[in-house]
């Protein structure tokens, strides 16, 4: 039995590398697939090479829109989506060969709502990062909650288990998707994908992992995790303010969980306080990001945050030198390490 699988690219300004995606998916050596392209109002060539792929092959359909987000983007690709099956594919990324045809073995072989295999991060200079694995082996589960209790929570531990944050390199179940009414959110541009695959692993019965890297991830500079932001606050307000509905929606609390907090704290202090783009005086960038910190829910939060037991000294490090306002320090730290 080979199900249908609907691809879903999101696509906004990638014409450099969107032909390597594309071809790289329409090599497959799984059969029965098809391609959404959803074209975000891009301003380059990216629109036309879509339209260009969808008159030449048939499994291939494009969908214009004005530029809205990633996160409408991949709602679009699930709203019009045929297949079983559901995979997201970044633009300026490629597969492997057989990546549909592994994912989809373990995926029927074990009857699993979410199948994931490994992902190799590809830099600037073309060479590839090595990957952490986020098993040891292969493995399958079917016990639920091991997968709410154990699993979930390690969407937003940064470091660990690197595969379950991304909405890549995974086979996901139409039918979990749409009969809980799951969807990227659209009013946050940063960790979506963590909060979609959160709810997901929520409504789940059984994981299938693969431990072979069969996707290409390409990390650039100017994506969005990496750019400075003017009004970082503002997003980070409803970044915060989602996460504690999850929380309090699924009662989830543990130190993975507690961790995405500081992270979130972290994020903050190299993108904004310590980014030599930064305009504000020393004191006011301070004054502005301990405010931020005051305020609810990211207070709560993060007192919580700050009784996680498993920190590496690195973190450790950093939290302490918050509590004691050691503020020129810690911009220190941050340039040494840009550099």
């Amino acid at each position: 039995m080979n199900p249908l699988i609907s691809l879903v690219i999101p696509v906004y300004n990638v014409e450099k590398y969107l032909n390597k995606c594309i071809q790289s998916v329409l090599a497959q050596t799984y059969d029965n697939f098809e391609v959404i392209l959803v074209d975000d109002g891009s301003t380059d060539n990216s629109g036309k090479i879509c339209d260009e792929y969808a008159e030449k092959d048939n499994r291939a359909t494009v969908y214009h829109q004005k530029n809205s987000g990633v996160s409408v983007a991949r709602n679009v690709g699930l709203e019009n989506a045929k297949g079983e099956l559901i995979s997201f594919i970044d633009a300026d990324d490629w597969i492997d060969e057989k990546y549909l045809e592994k994912l989809a073995d373990a995926q029927v072989k074990y009857n699993a709502d979410l199948t994931i295999c490994e992902y190799t991060n590809i830099f600037g200079d073309g060479k590839p990062c090595d990957r952490r694995q986020s098993f040891n082996s292969s493995v399958y589960y079917n016990d639920r909650s091991i997968i709410i209790c154990e699993i979930a929570p390690k969407v937003f531990f940064n470091g660990s288990l690197q595969s379950l944050s991304n909405p890549i390199c995974r086979l996901y179940r139409k039918s979990v998707i749409l009969n809980n009414n799951l969807s990227f959110p659209t009013q946050v541009s940063l960790h979506e994908d963590c909060f979609f695959n959160y709810e997901y692993l929520n409504h789940i019965e059984s994981l299938a992992y693969i431990n072979e890297s069969l996707y290409n991830r390409i990390v650039r500079s100017n994506s969005a995790m990496r750019i400075y932001r003017e009004n970082i606050y503002g997003e980070y307000d409803i970044i915060f303010n989602c996460y504690d509905n999850l929380l309090m929606k699924y009662g989830q609390g543990s130190n993975e969980e507690k961790w995405f907090t500081a992270r979130l704290c972290f994020e903050i202090l190299e993108k904004y306080v310590c980014n030599t783009c930064t305009k504000c005086s020393h004191r006011e960038k301070w004054a502005h990001y301990y405010e931020f910190l005051s305020k609810e829910p990211m207070h709560r939060l993060c007192i919580i945050s700050m009784r996680a037991s498993r920190w590496r000294f690195k973190d450790f490090l950093k939290i302490w030198l918050l509590k004691i306002r050691a503020t020129y320090l810690l911009e220190w730290i941050y340039r040494i390490k840009k550099r």
